[in-house]
């Protein structure tokens, strides 16, 4: 479990990421997802790549269905669990994912832009 000041950190460094030239790439079979350093330091330091995994088998399917387009994604935690939606980014909903038990997720929420096929933080846009 993280301390209040570990949280705190953490989001006064995200809020530093303002975009970068390094991409980083995630595998799984057929699926690719490329992300930037932010989301690299956010699911380390917050030791949360399971949601990485989430977000790339849901953006796969997502891309079939509703083609390639900008997405936001956010992350709330609610109790011991969490909702994971994908939006259009004016709050149209494509998706959700309710997760009754999140074992040890440090902030109340986090927000991920998707475009380009690139996963990023929104202070990256």
């Amino acid at each position: 479990m993280k301390t209040h000041k570990e949280i705190e950190e953490i989001r006064n460094i995200l809020s530093q990421f303002i975009g970068g030239e390094t991409l980083y790439k995630q595998e799984f079979m057929w699926i690719v997802l490329r992300y930037t350093e932010g989301v690299k330091y956010f699911m380390s330091a917050c030791d949360c790549y399971w949601l990485l995994a989430q977000i790339m088998f849901k953006m796969d399917d997502l891309k079939e269905k509703e083609g390639d387009e900008f997405y936001s994604i956010k992350f709330n935690r609610i109790g011991e669990g969490g909702i994971l939606k994908f939006e259009d980014g004016n709050g149209n909903q494509f998706q959700k994912i309710e997760f009754d038990y999140i074992e040890d997720f440090p902030l109340d929420s986090v927000t991920f832009f998707y475009s380009n096929k690139i996963l990023y933080l929104p202070s990256e846009h």
